[in-house]
């Protein structure tokens, strides 16, 4: 979604090249396209170390999601960005000679950043989930390797009949 949003905001830009207004700042910065690119193959990693779940595929799926949340904060902040300098750029269209055009560019450009902002803070919250999950799936794993009981017959009575027996003596 994020690169497909992020062609149609590069076609409107194309579209509209009469105007030198600053409403595709998230365009110019190529964004949408490696933002989309980092959010994929975090994705693709991910599902990869579900389905085989060995440490390398964990390693490098916790790495990469990583990334991608560093990823989304930059987008945030980019979009952020955009949008301020939109509201500064609608004001000044009153001033151009096509207002109405210069508005319509500007609505649409903030229309489509909002819903790349939307997009992008979802994004953010599942890998920060995924993030989470994949710390406690390693975290669990290891602990439960290290603190499992030897496989004895001393293990496997339980706690009551020990302290009866002990009592009883």
């Amino acid at each position: 979604m994020i690169l497909a949003l992020g062609v149609f905001l590069g076609s409107l830009q194309y579209l509209f090249y009469l105007q030198r207004h600053f409403f595709f700042f998230t365009f110019h910065t190529g964004y949408p396209f490696w933002g989309a690119v980092f959010f994929c193959s975090s994705g693709t990693l991910s599902v990869v170390a579900g389905r085989k779940p060995a440490r390398i595929w964990i390693q490098n799926s916790f790495g990469m999601n990583f990334a991608s949340a560093t990823i989304a904060l930059v987008g945030i902040a980019f979009l952020s960005i955009n949008l301020a300098v939109n509201i500064l750029s609608l004001k000044s269209c009153q001033s151009t000679e096509s207002p109405d055009l210069c508005n319509y560019m500007g609505s649409v450009s903030n229309g489509m950043v909002s819903l790349l902002l939307i997009l992008i803070s979802l994004e953010l919250c599942i890998t920060i989930s995924t993030i989470a999950m994949l710390w406690n799936a390693n975290c669990c794993t290891s602990r439960e390797e290290i603190s499992s009981p030897p496989n004895s017959v001393e293990s496997r009575i339980p706690p009551y009949e020990n302290n009866s027996e002990s009592m009883n003596i």
